[in-house]
């Protein structure tokens, strides 16, 4: 620090810290496995997912800005099952004002295997098949049926 004695750089260290104690604020952020929103999941068993934090983040920020401090969703619009625990579905993006700090992970908290919903199509298709099978045979053997009797006018 350029001092001359124990004393000017004591003084000077204190100096600092309580420069550093008026103008700083500690804020902690996010918190590792903080549930941070539930979104919802496109064909599966559950209809939601929980989306958690990969990593905590604790900031020193300067006071005049701790208000600016925004945390910014970037999530998926549409999420399909499957969804795998741990699977990275998202991410939050720590800013001040307009500058970017970090940028953290967003985890499925939970797994998501399909659900019945993802085979309802694939149902009403093979019904549907077999439904018009029926109506074929049915109007074809309605046919036959009719051949069969045929009526002849006496004179």
């Amino acid at each position: 620090m350029g001092a001359k004695s124990w004393e000017d750089r004591e003084n000077e260290a204190l100096r600092l810290l309580n420069y550093g104690f008026r103008n700083f604020v500690i804020k902690e952020v996010l918190k590792k496995g903080e549930v941070i929103k539930s979104v919802p999941v496109k064909e599966g068993k559950y209809d939601t997912v929980d989306l958690i934090a990969q990593e905590g983040v604790t900031l020193s920020v300067p006071r005049r800005d701790k208000d600016s401090l925004k945390l910014i969703e970037v999530i998926s619009s549409q999420i399909i099952a499957p969804v795998s625990k741990g699977e990275v579905l998202g991410k939050v993006v720590v800013k001040i004002g307009d500058k970017t700090i970090r940028e953290v992970n967003l985890l499925a908290k939970d797994s998501v295997p399909k659900g019945w919903q993802a085979y309802w199509k694939l149902g009403l298709t093979v019904l549907a098949i077999l439904l018009l099978a029926f109506i074929i045979r049915w109007i074809i053997s309605k046919r036959r049926s009719s051949r069969r009797y045929t009526f002849q006018e006496n004179e």
